[in-house]
């Protein structure tokens, strides 16, 4: 008898103990569907025919994409205090920014240049995205030119020196990248922007990647 009790208390306990994963599971289950019901109504609102629900549904998406950006930032810039820091969530934080076109970001995705992914092959020599602030400042684009032309100027090594020359050329164009330092140069004593020039000398307006 006290056997079948036991037996009974152990059934009951894992009876319960089932109900309640179950229940996180369920919870976990509509607190999705119920953001994504959030989501896909914030969306369709764009397309509302009343412009104060057009406007409402604007100033949320641009809300969330505010804190999108700032948590990558926050997340990337402790990576860089970190003593053993994260290059595969350093890169996916930088993507991030790079895909939301985060040009407030672009200062510190300058800091990054020269990480590169933990997932890149060395035996393919022209892999995308090796470098992964490369690609999100290019996709940045022009509003990224002026924290790239800084980065030059306080750049530390050559190496720096030629990813941000590159990017800039990508960004700007051969040309429009020699006057942008020319412009630079006058207006600063450091000798970076001179060496810039030299190296981007050294790529002919065909050149698709910084060797």
């Amino acid at each position: 008898m006290v056997q079948d009790t036991k037996t009974t208390k152990w059934l009951l306990a894992l009876w319960a103990l089932t109900l309640g994963c179950a229940g996180i599971v369920l919870y976990a289950g509509l607190f999705h569907t119920a953001s994504e019901s959030v989501t896909d109504k914030i969306i369709a609102a764009l397309g509302s025919k009343n412009p104060e629900e057009r406007r409402t549904s604007e100033s949320r998406l641009m809300a969330w994409r505010a804190a999108s950006i700032a948590n990558a930032l926050n997340l990337l810039k402790a990576e860089q205090t970190n003593a053993t820091p994260d290059r595969a969530r350093a890169t996916e934080c930088i993507r991030c920014l790079g895909r939301l076109k985060a040009s407030e970001a672009s200062a510190t995705l300058v800091e990054f240049v020269e990480l590169e992914d933990p997932t890149y092959d060395h035996s393919i020599s022209l892999q995308p995205d090796r470098n992964p602030s490369f690609a999100a400042l290019i996709e940045i684009g022009r509003p990224a030119v002026s924290s790239i032309v800084d980065g030059i100027a306080g750049s530390t090594n050559d190496n720096r020196t030629r990813h941000l020359v590159f990017m800039l050329r990508e960004i700007e164009g051969h040309s429009k990248a020699r006057l942008i330092l020319a412009q630079a140069a006058s207006q600063t004593t450091q000798k970076n922007i001179e060496k810039a020039t030299a190296w981007l000398d050294k790529f002919t307006p065909e050149s698709t990647s910084a060797q």
